[in-house]
């Protein structure tokens, strides 16, 4: 792998500042806005920036999770810091034995890191403390060569193990996301207080673009972070060390801050517009912890939902350091960090970092560019053969259909990945492989299938892979380190479906997997390193996971190489959901907007987990019966655009039987499924048709009493409409039989009917859903208690003494009748039915 910084001098004091920003704070502490933003680092908690602030003796262990030492830790070091800054704006002794105290102490004392986060308290803490020694060694006479010896033993002993660090100065191991950030400002601090410039040169390459914790892999072109889908505090936290990170950086002559077209001051100001309350677009993305495939939190609920800023004063520093880099193209380019920053008050942060207009950076370290991988997009151009990686199978079996899409059959076991079927091909050195897998075996919940890196063709080879899963769908990578070891395997269940991209690459020992909507904005689900030969066996792999079982996995668009010529990218285009709301009742009508809209206007597709609860008809929602069950909403792109990122929503359908429209009192026959309701009968809770064409029984018939009776008659019912409740909206529609015990026959007669028994409906409507919701049961019982409460107080609903469990939705058709119907029946509409 290049390393694309090339330190050879590292510059002191050069942790965070430098002599030039000390000189500032230093002139400019008793001049606005620096004088107002003193007197507030003055007034920190802890008194931890006044002169008689009483250091500690240090600790010798310090943990996370479980919490040992951690609250005393953050404080003396960032006392460390405060009373290093203050020893030199003031001159002032008392300033400078606290902070050499605190170095002593810790430096010396503290040997042990404990718990599973650790490196959340290490990253800052060695930050603060390396920045508070980088000032007094170089600017404090009672600065010691012993001084110098026990705070790089420390770091370099201590700390720099804890945040990923190898002997030799490399950082193969992060974490990701915001995590990774916080250990990176650490990192960078300590290599530049230890003066080694092959570490510093390690850090800087990894933030730019280790697979876990980099910007490139962590941030996207629009300026969102990874954590953006977690929550806004810790995508606050994300661009703000990031940001500090820059800012070190900067102090040795590296410009991060213009790195990949300005991307952290992008970010800033996606995050100022979102948390102003603005709207913006939010693409799915994540990081190796997670994928987030909509916005949950994603944009603050108060920014959004209440127009209410989501304004924190933890983000000045951020903004100040921006502002202060990127200067006038700041104020012309990010007008919503101007916005942002109008809100905050002056604090601590803009004493320390505000700089004056006639600020310059210097760069004297240029960056070499990030090298990218744009793999041949052609499976067909590829010389790739087939081969059963477990010799005891047959050989794959692998097709191309007309459309370019490839199948590979294969068989396996879950526990050995490995064994299945592999269609491969030779790669030479770094490169890179993507795939689009369009289908995978949904019969089986084990069937696996992705791409593959391996040194060689047999079973137990060192390996590297990336994987998609039918049981969950779920997305993974795992490693074979050492030959015949043991798969080492993360994966994330998010529900990702086919069509779905998967990426490998390989930078050295280096290899990452990465997943996509749209195989452009891409994802790390992990990383490792294994040793390999130059040349490795690449390609598309199938699996069973299940021994003597086969299964079929469909590819398109595999790419394999490490061509460098960028192919031209698609625009990006992203799916929403317009209408999220719940059904208090299952609808008869699809719902009267779009379930979802893709922002270029392409048509958009779905996928529904239980196709028992809902369905989309034309772009509308369907519920079909009680339930939860999750969306997705895609758009597969086209010529012009590239496919969208799968955004999902949990549907709630709360009750079961639904009518068409409002109902107005009056006489009706019902209808259902074009089958008149003859009458419910209270013993078996029974619904009885009176036409059997459409019903799925093909004969109604049932034994009652030892008749046989088929049911061809029609009731009338009178519906009585009661408000329930006025805030709500929601009315219950009591149904009468009117006939009774009589019904209209085949032949328009008015006919007693024996088997019939006194009965009554009750149907609940609320006009905020817009639904209808009906139950069928007897007059002396089963009203629901509250709406949404089908299950209460009645047995299952049957169909002509059958239990049809629910299986489909109840289309309960009202069909008014006239005044000459009335006559015609000998209706008394005058008479009170509801007795």
């Amino acid at each position: 792998m290049t390393i694309t910084a090339q330190v050879t001098d590292v510059k002191h004091p050069g942790v965070l500042f430098n002599i030039e920003d000390l000189e500032r704070m230093k002139k400019m502490r008793f001049v606005e806005p620096w004088k107002t933003g003193y007197e507030e680092l003055c007034k920190k908690a802890h008194k931890i920036s006044a002169p008689d602030y009483k250091p500690g003796e240090g600790c010798v262990e310090v943990g996370r999770s479980p919490y040992v030492n951690n609250a005393t830790y953050r404080i003396e070091m960032e006392a460390a810091l405060m009373q290093a800054i203050q020893w030199y704006v003031t001159n002032d002794e008392r300033y400078a034995r606290n902070a050499m105290t605190i170095i002593r102490n810790w430096s010396i004392k503290h040997k042990i890191w404990i718990g599973a986060d650790v490196r959340l308290e290490v990253g800052p803490g060695a930050k603060n403390l390396a920045a508070a020694a980088e000032i007094m060694r170089y600017t404090y006479s009672g600065w010691t060569e012993m001084d110098t010896y026990n705070a790089i033993k420390y770091f370099k002993e201590v700390c720099w193990p804890c945040l990923g660090g190898t002997k030799d100065g490399k950082l193969p191991y992060l974490s990701p996301a915001n995590q990774a950030a916080m250990e990176l400002t650490g990192t960078l601090a300590i290599a530049i207080f230890c003066d080694e410039a092959v570490w510093l040169n390690n850090a800087v390459q990894a933030l730019r673009e280790h697979p876990s914790g980099g910007i490139k892999h962590n941030s996207l072109s629009n300026g969102q972070v990874s954590d953006f889908g977690r929550d806004q505090g810790h995508a606050r936290g994300q661009i703000g060390d990031y940001i500090l990170c820059a800012e070190i950086a900067l102090k040795q002559g590296i410009d991060i801050y213009s790195d990949m077209q300005n991307r952290l001051g992008t970010c800033a100001e996606y995050y100022a517009k979102t948390n102003l309350g603005y709207p913006e677009v939010y693409i799915p993305a994540g990081c190796v912890y997670d994928y987030f495939p909509t916005p949950y939190c994603a944009f603050n609920v108060r920014a959004i939902a209440l127009e209410k800023p989501n304004i924190r004063q933890d983000f000045l520093r951020a903004l100040e350091l921006c502002n202060g880099f990127y200067g006038e193209k700041a104020k012309k380019d990010y007008p919503y960090i101007q916005e942002y920053r109008s809100k905050l008050k002056v604090g601590a942060e803009t004493f320390l970092f505000h700089k004056p207009e006639n600020y310059s950076p210097k760069i004297t370290v240029p960056l070499l560019p990030l090298k990218e991988y744009y793999p041949l997009l052609y499976m067909a151009e590829l010389n790739v053969t087939e081969i059963a990686v477990d010799t005891n199978l047959q050989p794959a079996a692998l097709r191309a259909d007309k459309e370019g899409i490839w199948t590979l059959s294969g068989a396996g076991s879950d526990t050995q990945l490995d064994m299945g079927n592999y269609a491969w091909t030779d790669m030479k050195g770094d490169g890179a492989l993507v795939v689009r897998v369009t289908s995978l075996d949904e019969t089986n919940p084990e069937a696996y299938a992705g791409l593959m890196i391996r040194e060689s063709l047999s079973q137990d080879a060192r390996m590297a892979m990336v994987w998609m899963k039918s049981d969950k769908w779920q997305i993974g990578f795992g490693r074979r380190e050492i030959e015949a070891g043991e798969i080492i395997r993360i994966f994330r269940e998010n529900g990702f479906f086919a069509p779905f991209w998967l990426k490998l690459e390989r930078r050295g020992n280096e290899l990452s997997g990465y997943l996509s909507p749209d195989g452009i904005v891409w994802t790390c689900c992990g990383y490792g390193y294994v040793n390999m030969p130059e040349v490795v066996k690449v390609g598309i792999f199938s699996t069973s996971g299940k021994e003597g079982v086969v299964s079929f996995a469909s590819f398109d668009n595999l790419g394999i190489g490490d061509n460098e010529k960028k192919p031209v990218q698609k625009k990006i285009q992203v799916v929403d959901f317009l209408n999220k709301r719940h059904f208090g009742a299952i609808s008869l009508e699809q719902g009267d907007v779009e379930l979802a809209k893709s922002s270029s206007g392409l048509p958009v597709n779905y996928k529904i987990m239980n196709p028992r609860i809902a369905k989309v008809v034309d772009g509308k929602i369907r519920p079909l019966r009680a339930g939860t069950t999750r969306i997705w909403a895609y758009q597969e792109g086209n010529e012009e655009y590239g496919a969208t990122g799968r955004v999902s929503w949990e549907l709630e359908v709360k009750n079961k039987y639904l009518i068409k429209n409002e109902l107005e009192e009056g006489f009706y026959f019902i209808k259902w499924n074009n089958n008149y309701i003859d009458f419910v009968d209270t013993d078996w809770n029974d619904v009885y048709l009176a036409n059997d064409s459409i019903h799925p029984y093909p004969e109604f018939v049932r034994v009652f009493q030892n008749e046989e009776v088929k049911h061809r008659e029609r009731q009338i019912w009178y519906v009585k409409k009661i408000l329930v409740d006025k805030n709500e909206g929601l009315y219950r529609y009591k149904i009468i039989s009117v006939t009774d015990k009589r019904y209209i026959d085949e032949q328009g007669n008015m006919t007693e009917n024996k088997f019939a028994n006194q009965h009554a409906v009750n149907i609940y409507y609320s006009k905020p859903r817009d639904a209808y919701a009906i139950q069928a049961g007897t007059k002396e019982g089963l009203y629901w208690k509250t709406f949404g409460d089908f299950y209460s107080g009645h047995r299952e609903f049957r169909v002509n003494g059958r239990n049809v469990g629910y299986p489909e939705v109840f289309p309960f058709l009202f069909l008014k009748l006239s005044d000459c119907d009335l006559q015609k029946y000998n209706i008394d509409k005058n008479i009170n039915y509801d007795k």
